[in-house]
């Protein structure tokens, strides 16, 4: 079991540039556009770190989204969204996005939360040292999965959002669970900046970063419209297209990164 707790500061007032309202989508949120975008309420340590792309920023009706998932979300992650939206980081971390409608959200946060809660079970039945006292297993919602295979959660015992810590699946090393007494925010600037007792994902490809590269998913697919190559730190590559959706894995080729990074122009990851 490893522990970490935060150690964070207020961000300053700046504002940086998006795209106008272009996109809306039947998960409950639009995608902002481009307009001067106040971050004052985000941690400005992560924006110089990983400024927005060109269509970052999402509006989410966060009250259909509690009531459609019984609970409401963290305010940090509710202004990363507001600021980033859904989309990866460094073609590596994809960040999920909550839709009002559990059915279509089947390839998004609703159905890796589930896989997150089937791989504690399945960890906590032979090797219950595998996993982490204090930890509801039958509670965890994922909010972001790797090229790694990893999922990033957060155990949602408590009433509070705010008071959720991470709790990190991670596939390669040892122990493959991992819990951080922080919120999302402040547990990717402490992977940034390698102030973790380690590197908490299987990969290394955000670990110790002094800039990583955000990319909205409408950027991502308006990328690959134009023939561009999305490839980045973590080697994500195309292996299939049809109708608009791509499939993409790993180098490793584990076959569940190319199952939870599949993207398309109308679905979440």
């Amino acid at each position: 079991m490893v522990e970490v707790h935060e150690d964070g500061r207020s961000g300053d007032t700046t504002k940086v540039s998006v795209p106008e309202a272009l996109h809306s989508a039947a998960h409950g949120w639009i995608n902002i556009g481009r307009r001067e975008m106040d971050t004052s309420v985000i941690d400005q340590r992560i924006v110089d770190v990983m400024p927005p792309s060109g269509q970052a920023g999402d509006v989410v009706d966060w009250a259909v989204i509690a009531a459609a998932w019984g609970h409401g979300f963290p305010d940090d992650y509710r202004e990363f969204v507001r600021c980033y939206g859904e989309g990866a980081v460094e073609d590596f971390l994809g960040v999920l996005i909550p839709g009002a409608d559990l059915v279509l959200d089947g390839e998004g946060m609703y159905q890796e939360s589930e896989n997150a809660r089937l791989t504690w079970q399945e960890d906590a039945r032979p090797h219950r040292s595998e996993v982490i006292d204090g930890v509801d297993g039958e509670k965890l919602v994922a909010w972001g999965v790797d090229a790694g295979a990893d999922i990033l959660c957060w155990d949602t015992s408590s009433g509070d959002p705010n008071a959720w810590p991470v709790v990190v699946f991670r596939r390669q090393g040892y122990p493959h669970w991992l819990r951080y007494e922080m919120g999302m925010v402040a547990f990717l600037l402490s992977m940034f900046s390698g102030r973790l007792e380690e590197n908490p994902l299987s990969g290394d490809h955000l670990w110790n970063r002094r800039s990583v590269k955000f990319l909205h998913r409408l950027d991502e697919t308006a990328l690959h419209a134009r023939g561009g190559a999305i490839l980045g730190q973590g080697s994500l590559i195309p292996i299939s297209a049809c109708h608009g959706d791509v499939a993409w894995s790993c180098e490793q080729g584990c076959g569940m990164c190319s199952r939870v990074m599949r993207r398309s122009d109308s679905r979440h990851f």
